[in-house]
């Protein structure tokens, strides 16, 4: 499935332009860029936000580069690591299907006070760890 010329996707909070392989999340760059897997699963399911993609689908569209001992826990490790990216929630897993999709909505940002606690990274920047 070849992207559109001209076209970004949005879904859940992420902007994906493929032309250019540049991502933002709620409007900033990703704290790491997507290695080429990542991206092209990522790109897929951002084609089509609401639609389930099964493993075997997502392995298709990786093509004869894919060179997994299990083919069913790459794709499972390739989606935990653009989660880890873009966040967790922004990727659902249909469980008893195999099946993956692009979250309906970016998760709700957190009001202040609600169980949560700010803590700072190494680099300083302020990270919202919320406990529900």
């Amino acid at each position: 499935m070849l992207p559109l010329p001209g076209r970004v996707y949005e879904a859940a909070g992420v902007r994906l332009d493929p032309e250019t392989h540049q991502i933002t999340v709620d409007g900033r760059p990703p704290q790491r860029k997507l290695a080429r897997h990542e991206f092209i699963i990522l790109s897929t399911l951002m084609r089509r936000p609401f639609m389930p993609f099964s493993v075997e689908v997502l392995l298709d569209q990786l093509g004869s580069t894919t060179r997994a001992d299990d083919p069913l826990k790459y794709v499972q490790i390739l989606v935990y690591r653009i989660r880890q990216v873009i966040g967790p929630s922004r990727i659902e897993t249909l469980r008893g299907f195999g099946s993956y999709q692009m979250a309906r909505e970016a998760p709700k940002p957190v009001l202040p006070g609600y169980a949560d606690h700010l803590i700072r990274k190494p680099d300083g920047q302020p990270t919202l760890w919320v406990v529900r």
